[in-house]
């Protein structure tokens, strides 16, 4: 998988119980996601380690890419594929060496000077942090987006609903004790996408 290719990002937030990570995990790839967007948190890094280790493993066996959430360090210890940190105002060039240089870089953003700022620090993508509905409302977005986004989307019907306005890449939280439902949302969405899941 290469991220021109990636259309769904699950994000794994640190709530996530470890029992649970990896089979949820792996039913959210077979559903359709592309990118798993791991954020360790507060866990020990040993065990933070351990896991993304596992999740990389996952990850290559169903063709998909790993990216970690504001842990440089441990992206690179675990051969993770990418980065994607949170704070825009924060050094990415030193996030990015830390990381290693050659891994994928993303940024999350809130706001179109954000994006505008993503882009020209040469960020890979960006993933939006915004509601559904202000995706477009950020307004550099529809005239000089000029990498990868990925918008959030709850659900089909509003992820349907922004591929007609011209979206091509979302991304749904994980949330802990709802494995089930984050993979018929996830299923749904693909097939949305008019992929077979």
């Amino acid at each position: 998988m290469n991220l021109a290719d990636a259309r769904l990002c699950v994000m794994v937030g640190p709530e996530m119980e470890e029992h649970r990570l990896l089979e949820d995990s792996r039913a959210w790839l077979r559903a359709g996601a592309d990118i798993v967007d791991f954020n360790p948190g507060a866990r020990p890094a040993a065990d933070a380690l351990g896991l993304m280790r596992e999740l990389r493993e996952l990850c290559r066996e169903e063709g998909a890419l790993l990216v970690g959430c504001d842990c440089p360090h441990l992206v690179r210890e675990a051969g993770a594929d990418g980065l994607r940190v949170t704070d825009v105002m924060g050094t990415m060039g030193e996030a990015r060496a830390a990381a290693g240089l050659g891994r994928l870089m993303g940024l999350t953003v809130v706001s179109g000077s954000q994006a505008v700022l993503g882009m020209a620090l040469e960020a890979d993508y960006l993933v939006m942090a915004v509601h559904p509905a202000e995706v477009w409302d950020i307004p550099p977005l529809r005239e000089r987006m000029t990498i990868p986004f990925f918008a959030p989307s709850p659900d089909a019907e509003t992820a349907a609903a922004l591929m007609a306005a011209g979206v091509l890449r979302f991304w749904v939280p994980a949330r802990a004790g709802a494995g089930e439902e984050i993979t018929r949302e996830l299923a749904a969405i693909a097939r949305a996408m008019g992929r077979e899941v």
